[in-house]
């Protein structure tokens, strides 16, 4: 895989990660936690998915195969971390909304 295919792999996972987030409040707030927890299983899996891929370009990067950084990567990495945070705030909104 080279390492625009990892990058976009990256942009992928984050934004299945956030989506199934997302999807895991819409389930808590209609107070299905059984849907729920199954998004935040999901997006647990895209955000692993995407820290495999951030693995394998720190990977290139130490085999001094990466030349640059480029604002793709930037975004990618900006994907992953802003899909983390929503899928543990979101984990903190089922908890809110089981507590109701």
């Amino acid at each position: 895989m080279n390492t625009k295919e990892i990058i976009n792999g990256i942009i992928a996972s984050g934004g299945s990660a956030r989506d199934h987030a997302m999807r895991a409040i819409t389930a808590a707030k209609s107070a299905d936690f059984e849907e729920a927890n199954k998004w935040i299983k999901k997006s647990n899996q895209s955000l692993h998915e995407g820290h495999k891929l951030q693995s394998q370009l720190m990977e290139v990067e130490e085999n001094g195969q990466l030349s640059e950084i480029t604002l793709l990567m930037i975004h990618a990495q900006d994907h992953i971390m802003t899909a983390s945070s929503l899928k543990d705030l979101a984990v903190e909104i089922i908890y809110l909304h089981k507590e109701k």
